[in-house]
């Protein structure tokens, strides 16, 4: 059995995200979360987040 890829989705804007994640679920991924806000340095999200 293979295990779907399990993605984090990060968005500014809150249905823009939720339909992100709508369409990889549909597609067979597994979105764990998503993220909505704005940053003040693109640094905080540039690392992988395991």
């Amino acid at each position: 059995m293979d295990t779907p890829v399990k993605l984090l989705v990060v968005e500014d804007n809150l249905i823009i995200a939720a339909n992100i994640a709508l369409q990889l679920s549909e597609l067979g991924y597994e979105v764990t979360r998503f993220l909505c806000g704005t940053a003040k340095r693109s640094s905080k999200f540039s690392s992988p987040i395991f």
